[in-house]
């Protein structure tokens, strides 16, 4: 591969919400590109071969010219979604949206509760300009699926969720791990027998209630096994099948990982792909001694980078089975 399959473009650090386990806080103000550069920038993926772009933040839909940037995408030919909090997608919004080629949108509800959902987001009345938001772009008729984030602070409501969501009509929901960058701490998520059990159930209602289930967490297999629960494979695919671009158009591995890889608008794309930090996540040489001689590597490639900065090595592995891929 000479490009990612998919590239978040960071159009703005700016947000309306203040979660608590936010990965792009710390504060990270930057420059934004204007949209002119934006358009520059939906030019050159497209023209290295990148099939997909996701708009994402901070929040997105505080760019007065995101409905351009979509349409510029669409008229690209590129697959185009949306990841955000959902406050401001009004029902005009929502609408010129579709209506400028967005094929999807991912949007953040941390729990049926509105005590809950507020409370992890640190902004009163989120929830229900949220649920608004999600009834708005349900309404259009475009693919829209829920997320949350499992922490011990919504855990015990997932459930509730999953089935408020279905009721709300979306075609999708969704989980994801805590990421260890910005805000989020060791302490914030369930321990893992808890993930797999929460995970395991919340599969089961989703399918049960016509929903896609999806479970975006990177795990070490050793840990939790994802093949095994019927999740699909699941590793760090930063540097390889996706990159981010933050405002200022430095290339980044993941929108959470802010290792600065060089800039889309100055620098060669060939240095950036294949720059010393780029092959370094791409060829996981982030694993500890533990990891090496593991006979799941290959599936698992050690687990989220950013995890093994906080949970350092060496650690000592249970023992795992090799298993073939379903």
């Amino acid at each position: 591969m000479s490009a990612p399959l998919r590239v978040d473009l960071i159009l703005t650090y700016r947000c309306n919400n203040d979660c608590i386990h936010c990965y792009s806080s710390s504060p990270r103000e930057t420059e934004e590109l204007s949209t002119e550069d934006w358009k520059r920038v939906l030019k050159i993926f497209h023209g290295l071969g990148v099939p997909q772009v996701t708009f994402t933040g901070g929040e997105p839909t505080l760019r007065e010219d995101l409905v351009d940037l979509v349409s510029e995408a669409q008229k690209l030919g590129m697959v185009s979604g949306i990841v955000t909090n959902g406050t401001l997608l009004s029902d005009d919004l929502s609408r010129r949206l579709v209506e400028a080629g967005l094929d999807y949108a991912q949007i953040t509800l941390e729990s049926k509760d509105p005590e809950v959902h507020d409370s992890i987001t640190g902004v009163r009345g989120s929830w229900e300009r949220t649920v608004r938001g999600i009834k708005n772009m349900v309404s259009t008729g475009v693919y829209v699926s829920v997320n949350s984030t499992l922490l011990k602070m919504n855990s015990p409501t997932i459930l509730d969720t999953i089935r408020f969501v279905a009721e709300l009509g979306v075609h999708g929901y969704s989980l994801n791990r805590v990421i260890y960058s910005g805000r989020a701490t060791l302490d914030m998520e369930p321990s893992f027998e808890e993930m797999i059990n929460i995970i395991t159930e919340a599969k089961e209602l989703a399918i049960e209630l016509d929903l896609d289930f999806t479970w975006y967490g990177v795990t070490r297999y050793c840990e939790m096994d994802p093949i095994s629960m019927g999740l699909g494979l699941k590793f760090c695919s930063a540097c390889s099948i996706n990159l981010a671009v933050e405002p200022d158009g430095t290339v980044i591995p993941c929108q959470s990982h802010y290792l600065k890889l060089g800039n889309i608008l100055r620098d060669r794309w060939m240095d950036i792909w294949y720059s010393k930090e780029c092959l370094s996540i791409r060829e996981a040489a982030y694993i500890g001694d533990a990891c090496k001689s593991c006979p799941l590597l290959s599936f698992c490639r050690g687990g989220c980078p950013l995890e093994a900065e906080v949970r350092s090595y060496p650690f000592k592995p249970p023992e795992v089975e090799p298993h073939e891929l379903p």
